[in-house]
């Protein structure tokens, strides 16, 4: 609960301060952060992203310590992995402007294929193809949760609310790869497992915080 309280305050500060786009004169008072309608999908969006940017910032660490590498060598392997998330990134992504499925469905699919991707990099100790089917899941799971987040953001606002619900949820993300290069290193230091476990923890919540709010304008 104390760690919840903690996110949704940093998740308040950094969005409150991020200069997302208001209303038009006259149109009424402009759209806060805290609104009851959005503020559990920028939430969600924070803890998501943040995940991402912990495994992007431990990746290459991770590589050479399971694989005993030098450092130039866990480079050049690091990248060819980067590749592969990159790549299921954007076909996810050009999937889900394809088919368009409900952006509550998405960000549900999206966020449980990245929290079994989180998984497996913790099981890639025992297994080591589970690093490749990790990465491989958590950047197909992404390329769903990004326009997901998107699309929801824009249901859960009224017309003249979309640009402010734009800006916040761009901002919400970048939030995010603020927090988690703070957390993912000094958790690493610890143990890798502390880095992933923690990744799938804000995986699994930001997905249930997001998926749940936009499911009940989704209808």
């Amino acid at each position: 609960a104390a760690l919840g309280r903690l996110l949704a305050l940093f998740a308040q500060r950094v969005l409150a301060d991020s200069g997302a786009p208001v209303q038009e004169a006259g149109s009424g008072p402009g759209l806060k952060v805290r609104d009851r309608r959005l503020f559990p999908v920028l939430v969600g969006a924070v803890l998501i992203f943040a995940a991402i940017a912990m495994v992007q910032q431990t990746l290459a660490f991770f590589v050479q310590d399971l694989q005993d590498l030098s450092t130039e060598a866990a480079a050049q392997r690091t990248g060819g992995y980067f590749a592969l998330l990159a790549t299921a990134n954007l076909l996810t992504i050009a999937a889900v402007s394809r088919f368009a499925p409900p952006p509550h469905w998405a960000v549900f699919g999206g966020g449980l294929a990245g929290a079994v991707g989180a998984l497996a990099l913790l099981a890639a100790a025992a297994w080591p193809p589970a690093l490749t089917f990790g990465l491989l899941a958590m950047g197909a799971g992404f390329g769903a949760v990004f326009p997901g987040l998107q699309g929801g953001a824009s249901l859960s606002v009224g017309r003249q609310e979309q640009g402010a619900a734009a800006g916040y949820i761009s901002s919400a993300m970048a939030a995010g790869f603020i927090l988690g290069p703070l957390l993912g290193p000094g958790l690493y230091m610890l143990t890798p497992l502390a880095t992933y476990s923690v990744a799938t923890v804000f995986i699994l919540l930001g997905t249930l915080l997001a998926a749940r709010k936009i499911a009940k304008v989704a209808v």
